[in-house]
């Protein structure tokens, strides 16, 4: 078979590190010298361009890529998108459909990073065994489709909601007011029955909301209530003088705020601590990978020079400190 004179060398991995979920130091790739040999040896070839299907997640340096690409004297064209299971980064995770679908957009249009260099490809294994296949092929039909010609409009309500999806603070604050909303019609409904008149449904409100939400969230909720107290005293005939310089109808706004400031406070500790015990175990979680990556290493040079021993032993106590 003659081989073509130019040819596009479709599948390659320029730098790769899948080294953290395999466990394995073996599986990274960064020798480059080497590889610069090997890409020279490909263009003796006639290999003239070649596409890096490394994705997101897997280790991906383009700067190191665009200066191996220089110094072999050969295009290299970079992709975006996701492999799968157990290589997916954290984000895939955190953020919803739509953030993943800007990001790999972003990648397309303006660039990856801050390298200022787009990608031309977008690629991803989402289909394979054991990988998340439904919601990825849904955010790249999402990513390919985007202001493509013939797409119906969404209706103004449709993309307000979409928004407050997208917000995590237009989120909170709608769900708030949601349940404002719905502690107010039960003290409308419930304001003439005698059983539910020792219940303040405005307190309920604000314990909900501080202990759920937060700090900020509960003094929000606390003003809320006061502002549906005050209404409500207005709605009998009090008028504002009568309310605010009379010290006993002082007592249930001081006891809103209290509340939903101590609640608030309570579930700021709590998630501060969570995070704290989160990132001490992040921490252990490298030492223990690095504390392993050296005896493994050690193991290999094992039969090497003293020297090389008592390098590999060093290292070893020092990830031990």
């Amino acid at each position: 078979m003659k081989i073509p004179e130019k040819i596009l060398y479709a599948h390659e991995h320029t730098a790769i590190d899948l080294s953290g979920p395999k466990n394995n130091i073996d599986c990274r790739l960064d020798d480059f010298d080497a590889t610069v040999a090997e890409y020279r040896h490909l263009v003796e070839r006639g290999v003239v361009s070649i596409i890096d299907q490394t994705n997101r997640g897997m280790g991906r340096n383009v700067a190191y890529t665009e200066k191996v690409a220089a110094a072999a004297g050969v295009k290299i064209t970079h992709a975006t998108g996701y492999y799968k299971e157990p290589f997916l980064p954290p984000e895939c995770y955190a953020l919803t459909e739509q953030q993943l679908s800007d990001i790999m957009v972003r990648e397309l249009t303006v660039g990856i990073e801050d390298t200022g260099i787009r990608a031309e490809l977008m690629l991803s294994a989402a289909g394979t065994a054991g990988s998340n296949g439904t919601a990825f092929w849904m955010i790249f039909r999402q990513s390919i489709m985007r202001g493509a010609p013939g797409r119906p409009r969404k209706s103004f309500i449709r993309k307000m909601v979409d928004k407050i999806r997208r917000s995590p603070l237009l989120l909170r604050l709608a769900e708030i007011a949601a349940a404002w909303l719905a502690t107010e019609l039960l003290v409308r409904i419930t304001g003439t029955d005698a059983q539910f008149r020792m219940i303040d449904f405005r307190l309920m409100f604000v314990v909900l909301i501080g202990t759920v939400y937060g700090l900020n969230a509960g003094v929000l909720s606390a003003v809320l209530a006061s502002v549906s107290l005050a209404a409500g005293y207005l709605r009998q005939g009090t008028t504002l003088m009568l309310l605010f310089y009379a010290p006993a109808n002082w007592l249930a706004f001081i006891v809103y705020f209290v509340v939903g400031a101590s609640c608030g406070y309570v579930q700021l500790r709590n998630t501060e601590t969570a995070r704290f015990v989160q990132e001490e175990n992040e921490l252990l979680r490298k030492r223990l990978e690095f504390t392993g990556n050296c005896i493994r290493i050690r193991w290999r040079i094992n039969g090497c020079s003293a020297a090389r021993s008592w390098a590999a032993g060093t290292a070893l106590a020092r990830s031990m400190l």
